[in-house]
């Protein structure tokens, strides 16, 4: 899966290293990140609802959601929980419809290129290669519908409005007048404290794969948005820490999810040398997974895993003392 882009915005002042009196303060962050990411995912859903032929701009979408929703969890203490919750509720739907539309996007791409390896090794016929991607064709078209109608009910609602008002409202007395690193401080405590205790968790299957990636992502978010507290070479450490955790574990859970896609299309296909033909794809995937999911407990044994939990735990410590 090709890396996403970030979104182009400074959050603080890259000359502050996060000490000393010219710390940035709490409320000053948060309204340039609020500001930089929902716009992000604004101009991520007009380029996915546009339907361009660009197969990476659901997935896009869906990574500005995630950091989107990371911001306004970093900042949840010092934003007005009406504003914030509308654009919570948002942008998990988003990122939802958005999903659906991601996943067949990844399914014609593999399809694509194990139909030929399949009909070439079982003698599958050319017609029923064109049945099984017109059949998915199909399906990818229906579901960038939802995307499309998201749009236009987001710009009517006045989303771009919407947030500047939130930007406005962030609370700038209290905590909001902390500076970073102890606001930093007391937003990465929980998260990493549930980072450290799935890292302790006995690694047994595919749900524990997942989970364990699911809270090193929440965590990897929530670093970059304070990333400006580290200093360059300890960011660009965790950042590689956190990066080859979620490549490792994303490989397992990008064939578990194919599996689950091709028995899904399985059932919607009628034609039955595409329903051969996915039979046999979703045997491989499911292998894959199998393998897959073996290296990944053996990489990622239970020290390995503590190893990076106490490395990102001291790094903040450090970064925020």
């Amino acid at each position: 899966m090709a890396a996403s882009r970030r979104p182009r915005c400074v959050i603080a002042d890259p000359r502050d290293d996060g000490h000393g009196p010219a710390a940035p303060v709490a409320c000053d962050v948060a309204r340039r990140a609020v500001a930089c990411h929902l716009d992000a995912v604004w101009r991520a859903i007009e380029i996915a609802a546009s339907d361009r032929g660009d197969t990476e701009a659901m997935h896009r979408l869906r990574v500005a959601c995630r950091r989107s929703l990371a911001v306004l969890e970093a900042f949840q203490p010092i934003l007005p929980r009406s504003g914030r919750k509308w654009f919570v509720t948002r942008l998990r739907l988003i990122k939802r419809s958005a999903g659906k539309a991601r996943d067949l996007d990844v399914m014609n791409d593999r399809l694509v290129a194990g139909s030929h390896r399949v009909g070439e090794a079982h003698g599958v016929a050319v017609s029923a290669r064109r049945a099984l991607l017109e059949t998915l064709r199909r399906e990818r078209r229906t579901a960038r519908e939802p995307v499309a109608t998201l749009h236009r009910r987001l710009r009517n609602a006045g989303w771009q409005a919407r947030a500047t008002k939130l930007q406005g409202s962030v609370q700038r007395t209290g905590i909001g007048a902390w500076t970073l690193p102890r606001y930093a401080r007391r937003r990465l405590r929980p998260v990493l404290a549930r980072f450290q205790q799935r890292a302790d968790h006995r690694m047994r299957g595919g749900r524990d794969i997942h989970r364990f990636r699911i809270e090193g992502r929440r965590l990897r978010y929530l670093v970059e948005v304070f990333s400006t507290i580290f200093s360059e070479r300890v960011r660009r450490r965790c950042e590689r820490a956190m990066g080859r955790l979620q490549s490792d574990l994303g490989e397992f859970t990008d064939h578990a999810a194919a599996a689950d896609r091709l028995g899904w299309l399985f059932s919607r296909t009628a034609e039955r040398g595409s329903r051969q033909m996915v039979k046999r794809l979703l045997r491989r995937e499911r292998d894959d997974a199998k393998r897959v999911g073996r290296a990944c407990r053996r990489q990622w044994r239970r020290s390995h895993r503590q190893n990076l939990s106490r490395t990102i735990t001291k790094a903040v410590r450090k970064a925020t003392a």
